[in-house]
């Protein structure tokens, strides 16, 4: 597969890319955006288990942040992804469904459905 630089700019210049091409570059923006959000999530939230993101702060974060992007670009999206993010893998979607039904849960305890 080409790279997700590659993919974008075909996507920008309205060239056709693959279904596959499509989909793992998606997944692998959605992941970028996870990180992302969670690092900021974490740097607000000063528990120990979170000290390190704390203690490195915003301009790491931001550092971090181009570093994954670069790397992203610059990869074939399905292997930046690695098998433990791939739609295809079953032991993902077994983690996936449990992640689901675990979330399911927590939202019905919190709305008092519980």
């Amino acid at each position: 597969m080409r790279t997700l630089g590659e993919i974008i700019e075909d996507v920008k210049s309205d060239v056709k890319v693959t279904r596959e091409e499509m989909i793992y570059s998606l997944l692998c923006m959605a992941n970028l955006h996870y990180a992302d959000h969670m690092a900021i999530r974490m740097m607000r939230d000063k528990t120990p288990a979170n000290l390190r993101l704390v203690m490195f702060g915003p301009d790491f974060q931001v550092r971090e942040s181009f570093d994954r992007f670069k790397k992203a670009l610059n990869s074939d999206p399905k292997k930046f992804l690695g098998p433990d993010n791939d739609p295809k893998n079953k032991e993902y979607q077994e983690i996936r469904k449990k992640n689901k039904e675990y979330l399911a849960k927590k939202m019905k305890e919190q709305h008092g459905q519980g």
